[in-house]
């Protein structure tokens, strides 16, 4: 192992368990009433090392946030690359499949008191996973399809099934949400194409 890779370890390593803590502390109080101090504490990890990776106890539990969504993309752009094609209809279903997996996380994230701050991020990410798509070959869509009032609408309203979704105990088939969401993004983003089907 080169010192690299064992400093990418550690660093994942400290970033695991920072967000382990998070966790944990949130299933028992609400993000503002949790310290810093607590959750170094419970990790193991020293203040200055805290500080090291994130500037606030938001920025942490959005970290793990991005992780997933890193997750999401792998799924998406590399394992769908395999099948020659990815379909927009693939692309939401597979990200509901993710939130069920995490819905857990997710209920907590949105307890979040500066909801603002949570839906800032997941627009970012969701209109980044959509622009991703929308570059690969044989795409249809427009600049003026993609603009950010586009991605404001389509993003808050597919947050919002989300976000009652999982507040309803993921009562839906996950296939059925999935459709849902599909068929608003599809129809009020004017993300779709005649085939639906984006060649990699």
């Amino acid at each position: 192992m080169t010192k690299k890779q064992g400093e990418d370890r550690r660093i994942r390593r400290t970033r695991a368990l920072l967000q382990a803590a998070l966790l944990e502390l949130l299933q028992k109080k609400r993000l503002s009433d949790i310290q810093i101090k607590e959750i170094t504490e419970l990790a193991d990890v020293s203040r200055p090392a805290f500080y090291l990776h994130f500037y606030s106890k938001e920025e942490l539990l959005f970290s793990y946030i991005d992780d997933l969504f890193d997750e999401l993309n792998k799924t998406v752009f590399e394992n769908m690359a395999k099948k020659q094609n990815i379909t927009l209809k693939m692309l939401v279903l597979t990200s509901f499949k993710l939130c069920k997996d995490h819905a857990e996380t997710w209920q907590l994230a949105m307890q979040i008191e500066n909801k603002d701050m949570l839906m800032l991020r997941w627009r970012q990410h969701i209109a980044q996973l959509m622009d991703t798509f929308a570059k690969q070959p044989g795409s249809q869509i427009t600049p003026h399809e993609m603009d950010s009032y586009v991605k404001d609408f389509v993003t808050g309203g597919v947050y919002m099934v989300l976000q009652r979704w999982i507040k309803e105990g993921l009562q839906t088939p996950v296939e059925q949400i999935g459709q849902l969401a599909y068929e608003l993004v599809e129809h009020y983003g004017a993300w779709s194409t005649k085939t639906d089907t984006h060649r990699v």
